[in-house]
């Protein structure tokens, strides 16, 4: 036998293996079929007739394809396996759990007129979440690029049988099952210690535990003249805190917590939290520990467990703790040029921002800002003192207050003070 006979054969026997493979599998790669036609076909507002199915299928594998009766069977056993979540017993629920997480959903019937029966899909994530999750993915900077790629690569896969009837899903599920699941990136660059945190964090604040932080701070080498800024755990030993909230704030993401025995919250840097753990009870290391109870300080900013990032970051705009008393104004005149008033929103927050429409007399005279600019006048209510004041004096460039007569003063004090040291 020739080279290529005998390249010729082990090919024809791969080819026989693969069918009598597939052959003894039939009826569980028929249930697959099926159901990713219904993935691809179907949705609540549009389900399939058996009929319909069952040309989709003649369509696909021609004279290959199980009996109409073969179909029924299998159509009725789907979805009375989806029904088994309701049953009073704890093994059929886990079943027809089991069989949820498989398919990735559930096959669901629907009677119709003169009694006849339509079949959709109904994902566990449907399209829109995952979309969701998908730009989650693509926004975060904490993940490489390379596991971005890898992740988005996925995530579009799962979403190609996730959407509704429409002919763009069709060719997204049919290029997903051509292109296959993408490589895994090396371990050693996926996103890492950040994103573990989160999740511990997140989950300590979900059931109310304490958790132990090793948090760093740029410190500077004594032993050198020269250095680059590096993190180092600001203490030996670890932080117990109590941790409250999780809050994305100009770029930066924070964890809103407490000292055991304090009512002053502190914001941790999520980025520059090296290490966090869900702490145990001495007594019992299986046992989490539960946090402390919340103080009154941070009572003001939940609503029936909901933390209010808005009112938070209005009160502490700068996420510096609460180391004064927080003094409130009840409101702030300024004028700016309009073209900045974006700025003024991003910081304060459009709800509390009202604009005069009356166009004040004020010129500033700044290298940054052209005097021909058009100026606009702002009213800011219920801001934090600390808060306009570190802002009005970072933007002294380009704004004017015109009162309250407390804060103007204070700020030409702070300016003042900054010219004597030049």
């Amino acid at each position: 036998m020739t080279r290529d006979n005998q390249r010729h054969a082990i090919s024809m026997d791969s080819q026989t293996i693969d069918f009598a493979l597939i052959k003894s599998c039939e009826s569980e790669l028929w249930i697959l079929m099926i159901t990713d036609i219904l993935k691809t076909h179907s949705s609540k507002e549009a389900p399939l007739k058996e009929s319909e199915i069952y040309t989709k299928l003649s369509m696909l594998f021609g004279e290959t394809i199980p009996s109409q009766k073969t179909l029924s069977r299998t159509l009725d056993k789907l979805t009375r396996l989806s029904h088994l979540a309701e049953s009073d017993n704890t093994i059929p629920r886990q079943l027809s759990t089991l069989f949820q997480l498989t398919l990735g959903g559930n096959i669901v019937s629907v009677k119709t007129g003169k009694k006849q029966i339509k079949y959709y899909f109904e994902p566990i994530i449907d399209a829109g979440n995952l979309n969701m999750i998908c730009g989650s993915v693509i926004s975060n900077h904490y993940i490489s690029k390379e596991s971005c790629d890898y992740l988005v690569k996925v995530l579009h896969i799962l979403n190609a049988t996730a959407g509704k009837n429409d002919s763009h899903n069709a060719t997204a599920h049919t290029k997903a099952l051509s292109e296959f699941f993408p490589q895994r990136p090396s371990s050693a660059k996926h996103a890492g210690t950040f994103l573990e945190n989160v999740t511990i964090l997140y989950e300590a604040i979900q059931n109310k535990y304490q958790v132990e932080l090793t948090y760093a701070a740029y410190q500077v080498n004594q032993k050198k003249a020269i250095s680059k800024p590096e993190l180092i755990p600001s203490s030996p030993e670890s932080k117990l805190v109590n941790p409250y909230a999780l809050l994305w704030n100009h770029g930066q993401y924070y964890l809103i917590a407490t000292y055991d025995g304090s009512e002053k919250p502190y914001h941790f840097r999520v980025d520059r939290i090296q290490k966090a753990t869900i702490a145990k009870e001495p007594e019992d290391a299986r046992e989490c520990k539960a946090r402390e109870k919340m103080p009154d300080t941070l009572k003001p900013f939940f609503k029936r467990n909901i933390f209010l990032e808005k009112q938070y970051t209005a009160k502490f705009a700068n996420m510096w703790g609460m180391h004064t008393e927080v003094t409130t104004l009840d409101h702030v005149m300024l004028n700016c040029p309009k073209h900045m008033l974006g700025n003024v929103i991003d910081y304060f927050g459009k709800e509390k921002i009202q604009i005069y429409s009356d166009t004040p007399d004020t010129q500033i005279n700044s290298r940054f800002i052209n005097p021909d600019f058009e100026m606009c006048h702002i009213k800011i209510k219920d801001v934090n003192y600390d808060n306009v004041l570190l802002y009005c004096l970072e933007h002294h460039y380009f704004i004017k207050v015109t009162e309250p007569a407390e804060l103007i003063e204070d700020i030409k004090k702070e300016l003042i003070s900054s010219l004597e040291r030049y």
